[in-house]
C-alpha cells in the first residue's frame, strides 16, 4: 500500500498541472483548426464555416493578453435572424453558437464543459453540460480532445436553429443529457440516470421490504390456524368418500332386490292366466259338402237385366221388327 504524498510534494504535482496546461493553453488554437479539418467529413465543420466563425479563446499569439489564464474555450461567434413574429418591422435577433470550455481547476484538473446554442428572447432548456472533470492536462490527450469535439458538433446541430440534426446526433445528445451533470439555473444537476436508479432502488426496497415483512407476520400468526384446518379438511375429504362408498354399496344391494321382487311378480302372474284354447281346424267334406265359409257369388246387375249373348242394342231392333 503506498503511502500518501508529501503537502510538499503535492503542492509540487499541482503546480506541475498548471504549467502542463498554459503550454497546452499555448498551441490550443493550432490544435483545435487541425482537428477540425481532421474531422470535417465527420462533422461537417464546412457547413457551419458558411454562417458562423469558429473562434479559439485564446488565439494564436494572444494567451498572454488573455485576462483568464486558466480557461480554452471554442465556439460558433453569432448569426443573424429576423423575428418571425414581427414580420412588418425588420428586427434582427441574434443567435449564439455553441461552445466548448476547458477551465483549470484549482487542484490542476480540468472541467470540459458544453454550451448550447442561443437566441435572443428564447431561454435554452439548459445552460450546459459537464463532460466531464479530467485528472490533470495530460489526461487531454488526442483520442480525449477528439471526442470531445465531436460532441460539440452534435451539440452544435441539434441546439442550432438550422443545424439539420440527424437521428445519431439527436439520440447521442439525448444519451449525454441522460449521463452526464446537467446545468440549469447556474446550478449543476444530479446526473438523470443516477437519479432514475436512485428511484428505482428506493421503491423497489420499500415495495420489497414491505412484502418481506407482510409476508413474515403473515407466516408467524397463520400458521397454528392453517394446521389445524388443513387437518380437518382432509379428514373431511376421507369421510366423504367413505360414505360415497358405502352408500354405492346400498344401491347396488337394493337394485338386485327390486329386480329379484320384479321377477316372482312376474312369474306369479303367468301361472294365474287360464290357459288359451286352440284354434278350430277347417273341416273338409266329401263331393257333395258345400264350403259355407265362401260366400256365394251373385250374378252382377247387368247379366240379370240382360241374358247372355244379347244385348241392348239387339233388343232394340226386336222392338222396332
Amino acid at each position: 500500500m503506498s503511502r500518501p504524498a508529501a503537502p510538499a510534494e503535492a503542492e509540487r504535482l499541482r503546480k506541475d498541472r498548471y504549467a502542463a496546461f498554459y503550454a497546452w493553453r499555448e498551441n490550443a488554437d493550432k490544435t483545435f483548426r487541425a482537428l477540425g479539418e481532421k474531422l470535417a467529413p465527420v462533422t461537417e465543420v464546412y457547413f457551419f464555416n458558411a454562417f458562423y466563425t469558429l473562434v479559439v479563446v485564446p488565439a494564436a499569439g494572444e494567451h498572454d493578453k488573455d485576462p483568464d489564464q486558466g480557461m480554452v474555450r471554442v465556439f460558433y461567434g453569432t448569426r443573424s435572424h429576423t423575428d418571425p413574429h414581427q414580420p412588418k418591422a425588420l428586427t434582427m435577433l441574434g443567435e449564439s453558437g455553441a461552445s466548448l470550455t476547458y477551465q483549470l481547476l484549482m487542484d490542476g484538473s480540468v472541467l470540459v464543459m458544453l454550451a448550447p446554442a442561443a437566441v435572443d428572447r428564447e431561454k435554452p432548456i439548459e445552460e450546459g453540460l459537464v463532460l466531464g472533470i479530467r485528472l490533470g492536462p495530460k489526461a487531454l490527450t488526442a483520442k480525449a480532445l477528439e471526442g470531445d469535439w465531436r460532441h460539440f458538433h452534435r451539440y452544435m446541430r441539434v441546439t442550432s436553429l438550422d443545424g439539420a440534426p440527424t437521428f445519431d446526433d439527436q439520440w447521442r445528445v439525448a444519451w449525454l443529457r441522460l449521463v452526464c451533470r446537467r446545468v440549469v439555473a447556474k446550478r449543476v444537476q444530479t446526473r438523470r440516470i443516477l437519479s432514475g436508479l436512485a428511484k428505482l432502488g428506493q421503491w423497489s426496497a420499500t415495495v420489497g421490504l414491505s412484502g418481506l415483512l407482510l409476508w413474515g407476520i403473515q407466516s408467524c400468526t397463520t400458521k397454528d390456524k392453517v394446521t389445524p384446518a388443513l387437518d380437518q379438511l382432509t379428514k373431511a375429504i376421507g369421510n366423504l368418500a367413505a360414505t360415497e362408498k358405502t352408500s354405492a354399496e346400498h344401491s347396488h344391494q337394493d337394485q338386485s332386490a327390486l329386480l329379484s321382487a320384479v321377477v316372482g311378480i312376474k312369474r306369479e302372474l303367468t301361472a294365474q292366466e287360464p290357459p288359451v284354447p286352440p284354434s278350430p281346424r277347417p273341416s273338409t267334406g266329401g263331393p257333395g259338402h258345400r264350403d259355407q265359409s265362401k260366400p256365394k257369388p251373385t250374378k252382377s246387375l247387368q247379366s240379370q237385366r240382360f241374358p247372355a249373348g244379347k244385348s241392348s242394342t239387339s233388343r232394340g231392333r226386336e222392338r222396332h221388327g
